[in-house]
């Protein structure tokens, strides 16, 4: 589980995914819905939504319309890109199909799951007893921050998955580093020339003979 030998844009959308991740922790925690009284808006987080849901239920014997719909998904829409945010960091590491594919059907899940949680969340929204009651009164329910936060998160965390296990220049393995050059060794200095060995004076011809001139 080296670093160097994972590809750097394949771990750079990984960390795209922990983004989704926590945009989707954070859309969680914000307001879900606002409900406005007499043009005076209340934002509910989930946890408030749960309180209303009981006193809700307390009093009608049932929960609200598609409350515990859009409550599960919102929760399983976590739970998935939880699993698909720890499944693409681990396939940096293992390159089994196997792993591909388990990634690759959590992202496909949060998104799934994510939108299931938009849908019933306008749904809830719009439900007959919000309905009548805007009828009765000045009231009225709209999705707030979290339910956009939530989406955001769902799309870059899916998204970045699918990136990096499909993208060619994810899939590339990392360059192998070049070997560091050898410095090379100083030439051998060339050996002195040989000194000229001293060129021995030649010795003086010898002067030919007088040629006799008298014949004896």
């Amino acid at each position: 589980m080296d670093l160097k030998n994972v590809n750097k844009v394949a771990l750079g959308a990984a960390c795209a995914a922990l983004v989704g991740l926590i945009f989707l922790i954070i859309g969680m925690s914000s307001d879900w819905v606002t409900m406005r009284i007499q043009g005076i808006g209340f934002g509910f987080n989930l946890g408030d939504l749960a309180d209303f849901s009981d006193g809700y239920k307390s009093t009608a014997g049932f929960s609200p319309a598609y409350y515990d719909e859009m409550n599960a998904y919102i929760y399983i829409a976590l739970v998935m890109g939880i699993f698909a945010t720890i499944a693409i960091f681990v396939s940096l590491f293992y390159k089994h199909k196997a792993v591909k594919a388990i990634t690759l059907l959590l992202a496909g899940l949060t998104i799934l799951f994510a939108v299931l949680a938009v849908v019933y969340t306008f749904l809830f929204c719009n439900s007959d007893e919000f309905k009548l009651a805007a009828q009765q009164m000045d009231f009225a329910c709209t999705p707030n921050t979290g339910v956009w936060m939530l989406v955001v998160g769902a799309i870059l965390d899916a998204g970045a998955c699918a990136f990096a296990l499909l993208s060619p220049k994810a899939q590339q393995a990392p360059a192998a580093e070049a070997a560091p050059v050898a410095e090379a060794t100083p030439a051998t200095e060339a050996a002195p020339a040989a000194e000229a060995a001293p060129v021995a004076e030649a010795a003086p011809a010898a002067e030919p003979e007088e040629e006799k001139t008298d014949a004896e």
